[in-house]
This record gives structure tokens, C-alpha cells and sequence, in this order.
């Protein structure tokens, strides 16, 4: 809401249950609806394919739109990339058109998209030394437990954020 979008899109994998990346991509669509009802912010979800070609796709789908989203919000790298590169292609201004936002996405691969892709994500040191933890805790103690931790992302603003246009 700071930046002033009402019409947010956001793309999701596509994840089943019991399968690998269902429960943070579910606990990720319900925290932004939960956040976009309260700020009276209008959020689409849409569930696409891991691939630049879903991406491309989503693009001339958000183009349609009536309202248009002013913002993605994407916790799909290969979608993000896709939908970025068409938009450059169709004379689409990212971010003065359209701001994007990558969720979990490394610094490497927000570096290489154009433009370079704001991100909030955990910081990947974190992630490290919260890894190394719970595999000190497990050597000696046979487990197939599943452990689940959350952590505070990091937003790093880059050039595919701005303002809403008037």
C-alpha cells in the first residue's frame, strides 16, 4: 500500500498436497490475502507452472485485466523472469508500468532478471546456519522427522519497484 497499488496479482507455483513446496507456497498465499484484505488491496492468485513460458503467459493474461494490476508479487522465479521479459518486449515499463516483486528468490537470480528484480527473501546465511543447527541437533539421532522454521526475510529494493502512476 505504501507505494500506492490496490490491484496486485499474485503467481504461485502450482503444488499439490504432500508435495514438495505445498506448505510454505500455502502459507505464503494466505498471509498476502490476509495483509492485502486488510490495506483494501484487491489480490488475484494464480497458480502457473515453474516455467518462463507460464510467465509469458501470465503477462498477456494480466494485460486483459479490467482493472489491470499495477503489481505482481510472485513466489515463482521462472514466472517472474518470463512475465519481466515479455513485458520489456511489449513496450511494458517495468517498474514504471508495472512493479514486480520476487519472493525467495536469490540475489543472483534477481541480478540477472531486467531489470534487476526487487526481492524480499531469507537471507541465505540464515538459512545456512539454521541448516547446519538442526543437522548438528540430528548426527547421532536417527530421525526422519521433518523440521520447519521461519525466517524473517530481507527486503533488498532493486529497479522493478515503484510508485503506482497517477
Amino acid at each position: 500500500d505504501q507505494l500506492g497499488h490496490h490491484e496486485i496479482l499474485f503467481i504461485g507455483p502450482v503444488t499439490e498436497p504432500g508435495v514438495r513446496g505445498f506448505g510454505p507456497n500455502t502459507r505464503m498465499r494466505r498471509s498476502l490475502k490476509r495483509g492485502a484484505e486488510q490495506y483494501g488491496i484487491h489480490m488475484t492468485v494464480w497458480a502457473m507452472e515453474r516455467t518462463p513460458a507460464a510467465g509469458r503467459e501470465a503477462f498477456y493474461r494480466l494485460m486483459e485485466m479490467e482493472p489491470r494490476p499495477t503489481a505482481v508479487i510472485s513466489f515463482n522465479e521462472s514466472a517472474a523472469a518470463g512475465l519481466s521479459n515479455t513485458a520489456a518486449i511489449g513496450g511494458v515499463s517495468v517498474p514504471d508500468d508495472l512493479t514486480i516483486l520476487g519472493l525467495s528468490m536469490g540475489s543472483t537470480a534477481a541480478d540477472l532478471m531486467l531489470p534487476p528484480m526487487t526481492t524480499l527473501s531469507p537471507s541465505p546465511v540464515t538459512l545456512m546456519n539454521k541448516a547446519m543447527d538442526t543437522l548438528d541437533d540430528m548426527i547421532g539421532h536417527e530421525s526422519d522427522r521433518t523440521v520447519q522454521f521461519l525466517v524473517r526475510p530481507v527486503l533488498t529494493i532493486r529497479d522493478s519497484s515503484a510508485p503506482r502512476r497517477l
